[in-house]
């Protein structure tokens, strides 16, 4: 994991030139003076170590009908919450059989995986792997089944459970790492990389020009990590999803597609099933920096900058979009209109769920135009916030939160002319649940 430095800067006042005032003046006096105590801030790098061992040995005898103890225990180091992944290989062509131990669970998409959360301890933690540590040999065996070199593995593995909106997208990304990492330079090579999915890493900033309704397309599995690396396009996109059932993850990365008149996007995820964590970021586009118009997306955003018109734009159903540790500005740049007004965050599509905590929204408007935090143009759709700074044109306007501000549409919601069932927004200190449709009738 990559850990950012930061250098104290020390700024010094010359001895010679604070004498010469004093001789001037020819005066002796002290200043009016203070100091504060100091503050030191103190950064311990996190770890997660695993490991996998048994006392029963690794060689054993089948008899029919009976059992044979087998104790494979996992054991797990880690300062912070982490998914602890146990694969199984299993040779014995089902002659031989066995329980997981409770607590392990299969891993959705994948044959013989399960997983468990592990919460950040100071101690290490064990795990059992199989139900009353052992193995049992059926009655019904007969000679010849159990083949001389039959074998029944176990592996584990362990990742934070930050960014990941899920087990399944930690484990691919464990599993594309410890694959191996392709470095790109060039758009030209990322474009390659992302043909065969995997991890990607860049070793410089990256320019990616092109025509309208160019983008890098999407097709597997990718995680992207950037080592405070910028990629710049001045086409429609950066990055754009076109296959279902894939999961993005983007990482230390600086991504811009600065405005030159079209509907910018950073990603632009065009199909359905995808997940997509974003951690350590900076993204900015002119008009919508995450574009999101499949169904059934999940995006989880952790200790990540946006900037743009609107944040994020969901036009698909069934978001589940997730913020954290995180800066979401929008700067409504357009000329004053009563059509121009909008919001941080959009939903348009149905069944949404919105949460963001420990964050800061931001909006910007300097010609006047109505910019919201969050618009909703749908049914069922959940917003609910904690610990979240709202600022509008420099402003704290969290104490101003009232009904108004609500039915209103000033800050959220959505346009009065819209139809909007069984929507709710909660607030740190506001709720508003509407179990009936309102707008105009």
């Amino acid at each position: 994991m990559k850990r950012n430095s930061k250098k104290r800067l020390m700024i010094t006042i010359g001895a010679a030139a604070l004498a010469l005032i004093v001789v001037a003046l020819s005066v002796t006096f002290a200043y009016l003076r203070d100091s504060s105590e100091k503050i030191t801030n103190t950064f311990d790098p996190q770890d997660i170590s695993v490991d996998i061992d048994e006392t029963t040995g690794d060689h054993y005898k089948v008899i029919p009908g009976t059992s044979a103890d087998k104790d494979p225990i996992v054991t797990v180091a880690t300062d912070i919450d982490a998914y602890l992944f146990l694969e199984v290989t299993d040779n014995t062509d089902g002659k031989i059989n066995y329980y997981i131990e409770e607590g392990w669970l299969p891993l959705e998409g994948h044959d013989n995986v399960y997983y468990r959360i592990v919460d950040g301890s100071d101690s290490e933690q064990e795990f059992h792997v199989l139900k009353d540590d052992k193995v049992y040999y059926p009655s019904s065996l007969e000679k010849g089944d159990i083949l001389p070199g039959t074998t029944l593995e176990f592996q584990s593995h362990a990742i934070q459970t930050v960014p990941f909106t899920s087990a399944e997208q930690a484990y691919d990304t464990l599993i594309a790492t410890e694959a191996g990492i392709k470095t790109v330079d060039n758009a030209a090579d990322l474009k390659t990389g992302l043909e065969s999915g995997g991890a990607i890493e860049l070793g410089a900033d990256i320019d990616f020009t092109g025509s309208a309704g160019d983008a890098l397309i999407i097709k597997k599995d990718v995680v992207i990590y950037g080592n405070g690396h910028t990629i710049t396009t001045d086409t429609d996109s950066i990055f754009r999803t076109d296959t279902d059932d894939i999961s993005v993850v983007l990482a230390d990365l600086t991504l811009k597609a600065p405005i030159n008149g079209r509907y910018n996007t950073v990603l632009r995820v065009d199909s359905d099933n995808v997940e997509v964590a974003i951690t350590n970021c900076n993204i900015l586009a002119d008009h919508y920096p995450l574009f999101l118009n499949g169904d059934n997306t999940d995006i989880n955003i952790s200790g990540t900058t946006i900037q743009g018109y609107c944040d994020v734009y969901s036009r698909g159903a069934d978001l589940n979009l997730s913020s954290s540790d995180s800066t979401l500005i929008g700067n409504n740049y357009y000329p004053a209109s009563e059509s121009n007004g909008f919001a941080n965050i959009v939903c348009e599509g149905a069944d949404a769920i919105v949460s963001i905590e420990d964050s800061s929204m931001k909006t910007i408007s300097d010609n006047g135009n109505l910019q919201g935090f969050f618009w909703t143009r749908a049914d069922n759709v959940e917003y609910s916030s904690s610990n979240v700074s709202y600022i509008a044109d420099g402003n704290e306007v969290n104490s101003d939160f009232t009904q108004r501000d609500i039915l209103d549409d000033k800050y959220f919601i959505g346009d009065t002319y819209d139809h909007i069932y069984n929507c709710k927004l909660i607030l740190d200190e506001y709720r508003w649940i509407g179990s009936e449709h309102r707008g105009e009738t």
